[in-house]
């Protein structure tokens, strides 16, 4: 899969739930904690450190840009 797409299966998933989660932020009034929830995530604060790890700001933040 790497060779065709250039891409690891595991950076193929952690894009897909960016994008999600970015996707959900910016269209819905839902919470942190629900938003958390709706991807998997057993903690928002696990949530929180994946976001700002990959996005490079919190969700809250990214949300009121």
């Amino acid at each position: 899969m790497k060779a065709a797409t250039q891409r690891t299966p595991h950076n193929i998933i952690q894009e897909y739930l960016i994008l999600q989660a970015k996707s959900l932020l910016n269209q819905t009034n839902k919470t942190i904690a629900v938003i958390a929830e709706d991807l998997g995530f057993d903690e928002s604060s696990n949530f929180v450190k994946y976001f700002k790890k990959a996005v490079g700001t919190t969700p809250h933040k990214y949300r009121n840009t």
